[in-house]
């Protein structure tokens, strides 16, 4: 192979993934494909960069070059040409036109930010001039940037440099031309865009004391935003102070508070502090770890939420008419009629602005929203029904009858067309999967409704999976005694031996062995996964079955030993030769092209060379390209083996027979046990360990462990 060195902008990147990049330079005579593979630093369209390695040619991807360095660099004159085309929407008659008309005046006007010479010597337009000055000095910016970071950090390794470059070019997309000097004002400014070990790194080098105010606030932000991760909004002293000690030391952990504390009471506050009512009746040392610490952004979030469901609340609005008759005598689409519960429920949905409905797999939440629907369409009102997953949104249109879609879309449908929610009157605004919806999520969906009449109905399960974002919105609503709600507790659907073992999980008891409910001991790990094959294949004739379990490895090799043991005389799929005709699969994103969803589960039933068949239990047959089959630029598989699946991509399912796989961890506790064994109709087989079941009974719900500042 030949070694070359050359300059030039990249006009695109063509993949992008952790430590690997494949992008297109545009030199002086050709566009050359580079190939950049173990750097930590990955680069933009329209950067100029000089490029050295070796060229090689690839049967599948053709001539490229494998980068052994790429570095950014300032544009030569010689190079203008390839930088005004790659970056500017410049067209090559236009560039040749300025070269043409100033000639080696064009850099020195660029540098100088000489918009009107350009324009006007130049002969283009004010933009087109605006967009070439800007888009220059932003390069050159960053070159001299980098210069500053390699001076700072001449000391460190090199996978150390490259990684705060990094950080250092994302904060120069916010900073811009003052990026330098805020980094030399506040180091630990470069912490917003890495991590407090990174932060700690560029501080260090330039000279930063322990006890210097800007590393103290810093560790208290990085603590906080650490257990916002985990779901809390806000959290105690109590709460935080171990993992303060393990960043700042023992001995600056008070110091580290009190000016968080000190810095929460400025007017553009970076931490807000917020007191208990009885405050004033405590001694010094307990109201500093009475104290709740928080993040601005999440207080703003709950605080908006509060106020508009509050305000909703306070406000009302017009009841849907309907006689007691009508509910008695109205017949479901199976020729059921509703329970008192279920009317209870009706009435509750119809006559408020704001309700929450709660209930367990199967215990008529749908037939409420159904009938709901119909008398709200009646009066000449709308619809408008979200869930957070695909797979829930399709269920819900499935099953009500009306349109649905999920959280995202909808959010995403009003962004592009502002005017979408015009065309609802008065909607019933229904947000399914309402337990798992985190308070960003409810937020987006609040503002895009502000001052909009509406009614809220927030349904869902308070005992299933906790949102695995931040915050807890549709559990404080249901421990509110301001809104309405009903819970369902008629169970239509799960045999009587699921139903009395979720309600004992819900009450933290204990539960035997059944017809329905078979718990099989084992002493490892490796044993209940054997086990939990062999029960899949003894329930081989049961309707639909799935395994589920906690972790996502756990997942994986169940899924390779099904895949291995139920379809290996199986004709293999050509175009993906990892699936055989009869395996269980599941779809891993949202695609309305082919009219599937992050979640659809089915079996394949055929394929060639150019695509694989799948009969999906909702959506019937689907012929998927071998192209869809895969996400490239990712690097996964969007279509997986679907014998087992994690809790989460279970929630929204229903399954004959389920066989859960109960490790024992922090993840796994009774929320989690309790969704997965209600995602069953007939049959539930826990594979466990001894105590594994008492352990996680032992833990609760995760969900009460977070701190959270919302409440009505």
């Amino acid at each position: 192979m030949e070694e070359v060195i050359f300059a030039g902008t990249i006009s695109n990147v063509l993949h992008s993934h952790e430590d690997q990049q494949v992008f297109r330079v545009n030199t002086q005579k050709k566009a050359i494909k580079v190939l950049l593979s173990h750097s930590h630093v990955h680069f933009e369209e329209g950067e100029h960069v000089q490029v050295i390695g070796q060229t090689e040619f690839n049967y599948k991807y053709g001539e490229q070059v494998i980068a052994s360095s790429v570095e950014l660099c300032d544009v030569s004159n010689d190079l203008i040409k390839s930088f005004l085309i790659s970056t500017n929407g410049v067209g090559e008659k236009t560039a040749n036109k300025l070269i043409v008309n100033l000639g080696n005046d064009l850099l020195s006007l660029i540098e100088k930010r000489d918009v009107s010479a350009i324009r006007n010597q130049g002969n283009v337009s004010k933009t087109i001039a605006e967009v070439i000055c800007f888009n220059w000095h932003k390069q050159a910016g960053k070159v001299e940037l980098i210069k500053f970071i390699r001076e700072v950090l001449k000391g460190a390794s090199q996978k150390e440099i490259s990684a705060i470059i990094k950080l250092a070019k994302k904060a120069y997309s916010f900073y811009g031309d003052e990026t330098e000097n805020k980094l030399r004002d506040d180091p630990y400014r470069i912490w917003a865009f890495g991590t407090f070990k990174q932060a700690e790194l560029f501080a260090s080098a330039l000279k930063i004391k322990k006890d210097d105010k800007r590393r103290l606030l810093c560790a208290v932000e990085d603590v906080l935003f650490t257990h916002l991760k985990k779901g809390s909004t806000q959290t105690s002293p109590l709460n935080f102070s171990k993992d303060l000690e393990k960043l700042v030391g023992k001995d600056l952990v008070i110091k580290a508070i009190v000016l968080a504390l000190d810095q929460s009471k400025t007017p553009d506050p970076r931490i807000v502090v917020t007191e208990p009512p009885n405050f004033n009746d405590l001694s010094d040392t307990d109201r500093l770890y009475s104290r709740m610490f928080a993040l601005p952004s999440a207080v703003i979030m709950e605080n908006y939420v509060r106020e508009q469901i509050k305000t909703r609340l306070m406000q009302g609005i017009l009841n849907i008419t309907f006689s007691e008759s009508e509910l008695e005598d109205y017949t479901l689409p199976g020729g059921h009629n509703l329970s008192h519960q279920q009317r209870e429920a009706v009435k509750v949905v119809l006559s408020n602005a704001v309700s929450c409905v709660s209930g367990g797999a199967g215990t008529g939440k749908t037939s409420v929203l159904y009938c709901a629907h119909n008398l709200i369409t009646n009066a000449g009102k709308s619809v408008l029904q979200v869930a957070l997953s695909g797979k829930a949104s399709r269920r819900l249109a499935q099953q009500t009858e009306q349109d649905a879609m999920t959280i995202e879309k909808l959010l995403k449908t009003i962004e592009y067309n502002p005017d979408y929610l015009n065309q609802f009157q008065t909607p019933l605004v229904l947000i399914d999967e309402a337990s798992m919806v985190d308070i960003h999520s409810m937020y987006r969906i609040l503002k895009v409704l502000e001052k909009r009449p509406a009614r809220l109905v927030f349904v869902g399960d308070w005992a299933q999976l906790a949102p695995v974002g931040p915050g807890l919105v549709y559990h404080k609503l249901m421990e509110s005694e301001f809104v309405p709600k009903v819970e369902l507790t008629q169970n239509f659907r799960s045999t009587k031996n699921i139903l009395e073992v979720s309600d004992a999980i819900k009450a933290g008891k204990t539960f035997e062995h059944s017809k329905e409910v078979n718990i099989i001991e084992c002493n490892s790990l490796d044993e209940m996964e054997l086990q939990s094959i062999r029960q899949y294949e003894l329930h081989l004739n049961a309707q639909s079955m799935h395994i589920i379990a906690a972790r996502t490895r756990t997942v994986a090799k169940i899924n390779l030993q099904l895949h291995k043991v139920i379809t290996k005389n199986r004709k293999i799929v050509a175009c993906a030769p990892h699936f055989r005709v009869g395996d269980s699969v599941v779809y891993k994103a949202n695609n309305e092209e082919l009219g599937i969803v992050n979640g659809s589960t089915g079996f394949v039933i055929g394929g060639n060379d150019e695509i694989i068949e799948v009969n999906f239990d909702i959506e019937g047959l689907v012929v998927i390209p071998k192209e869809q089959v895969t996400n490239n630029h990712a690097g996964e598989y969007l279509l997986q083996h679907g014998y087992a699946l994690t809790c989460h991509a279970s929630q929204g399912s229903e399954f004959d027979v389920v066989i859960v796989v109960v490790e024992s961890f922090e993840l796994v506790d009774r929320s989690w046990l309790y969704t997965a064994i209600t995602r069953a109709k007939r049959k539930v087989i826990i594979i466990t360990m001894p105590e594994s079941i008492n352990n996680c009974l032992k833990r609760g719900f995760n969900y009460k462990l977070r701190e959270v500042g919302f409440q009505i």
